[in-house]
């Protein structure tokens, strides 16, 4: 009984004490926790027990859309909602219909949006993002200088342009 107080707060300790980009992976691991619960429980016909973890990815899915804010990046808010919405539609035609299928994509989905955001967030800790953006100012305070005009897609003056395209 003791350890069990111990683990409840070690894991309140944790979330309290967690940077927004932690807490956002705590969650996108308790997602795709939930949805391969719900496969499993799918798999062995254990009808509440889909229904309990679906209902929970569903309710992290929706506490996702509820905290976006769409006035930093307008067009990747929307598309993030849409992705989600999408997700939230799939767990619950996977919930009524039993469907391996569709629990089977939103996991992938899911799995891969949340190693999309681990790697975003080990970029930001490390300084890599803030790296790279001075590293862009810095190309552009020199090509004020040379005054030699660039071809913006691929950074190379244009004289020299190979028509080749970075797909970046």
């Amino acid at each position: 009984m003791n350890q069990n107080v111990y683990l409840q707060q070690y894991k309140k300790n944790t979330v309290e004490t967690a940077s927004p980009e932690e807490l956002l992976i705590m969650l996108f691991n308790a997602l795709v926790n939930y949805v391969a619960k719900a496969r499993t429980a799918i798999s062995t016909a254990n009808i509440q027990d889909t229904h309990n973890n679906i209902t929970a990815a569903q309710n992290i899915l929706i506490e996702f859309i509820d905290t976006l804010d769409h006035s930093v990046n307008p067009s990747l808010a929307k598309n993030l909602e849409s992705l989600y919405t999408y997700n939230i539609q799939l767990l619950a035609t996977a919930n009524i219909k039993k469907d391996l299928k569709k629990i089977d994509e939103s996991y992938n989905m899911l799995k891969d949006l949340r190693d999309t955001w681990k790697k975003a967030a080990e970029l930001s800790k490390s300084g890599s993002v803030e790296k790279n953006t001075e590293s862009v100012e810095e190309q552009r305070s020199l090509r004020a200088v040379d005054n030699t005009e660039y071809d913006d897609e691929d950074d190379t003056p244009d004289e020299e342009y190979t028509g080749y395209e970075f797909d970046g």
